[in-house]
């Protein structure tokens, strides 16, 4: 997840997120396939001048090191996608086009569905009215403030509660979930916390590492994180209570 600077409610806010390595830094596409909503599937060789009119097309057969770049416009959802596999050293991209209007995948149960991905990059597309079979949209402020530095409780409910109603009245459906932005003991407070109950979330979740019981508060979840690239029993070692701080 892209951090982004803010401009909120306190100048204190725009301390920026922690930066997180993925497989993807400092990795570039070797070959990029062109989608744009007036191109053609038939007719388009997946270039800048004869761009595919669709994803579909322009995920066939594709090898490590391609990009996908969708060009700002709407193209229907309900997309699955199966075996998309990137190598950790040549993953595989599916992005708006740079410089461009995030591209809108609208429509379906899912949005977009991937069957057995592995070292796929999705970034830069807005998902909407994708909200069943499976996806869960959850809340995470309106403008990404660090939250134990926004003193005023009118700007507090404005960024947790704010982004709740905003994104319910996208889906039309409740949003139950919430994310702290930077999520570390120091960014957020019993006040933060509070806050959020007052929303009428159910869980919100940190960044600290570490396990959950029961008797975990559901405004407090803590959380494993794991990289495609670490070994394959990783995650269940963590999962065991294994590599946890």
């Amino acid at each position: 997840m892209a951090c982004s600077e803010t401009t909120a409610v306190s100048r204190a806010t725009t301390e920026s997120c922690a930066v997180v390595s993925t497989f993807a830094e400092n990795k570039a596409p070797d070959r990029i396939r062109h989608v744009a909503s007036d191109g053609s599937d038939s007719a388009g060789d997946g270039s800048a001048t004869r761009p595919f009119q669709s994803l579909a097309r322009a995920a066939h057969n594709l090898s490590p090191g391609t990009a996908i770049y969708l060009h700002a416009g709407t193209y229907a959802g309900g997309l699955s996608l199966s075996d998309i596999r990137g190598t950790v050293a040549s993953p595989i991209w599916i992005a708006g086009a740079p410089g461009e209007s995030r591209p809108i995948i609208q429509g379906g149960g899912d949005g977009l569905h991937f069957v057995r991905p592995r070292y796929l990059v999705i970034q830069d597309l807005e998902i909407r009215d994708a909200a069943s079979n499976g996806i869960e949209f959850g809340a995470h402020t309106q403008t990404h403030p660090i939250l134990s530095a926004v003193v005023s409780q009118q700007d507090l409910a404005a960024e947790i509660a704010g982004s709740k109603l905003i994104i319910e009245e996208r889906l039309d459906r409740e949003v139950a979930h919430f994310c702290y932005p930077n999520g570390s003991d120091r960014d957020f407070t019993p006040a933060t916390v509070q806050a959020v109950r007052d929303a009428g979330f159910r869980t919100a979740t940190t960044t600290m590492p570490g396990m959950v019981s029961p008797a975990t508060d559901a405004l407090r979840l803590r959380r494993v994180g794991v990289e495609p690239a670490l070994e394959e029993r990783y995650f269940a070692e963590c999962a065991a209570g294994l590599h946890i701080r």
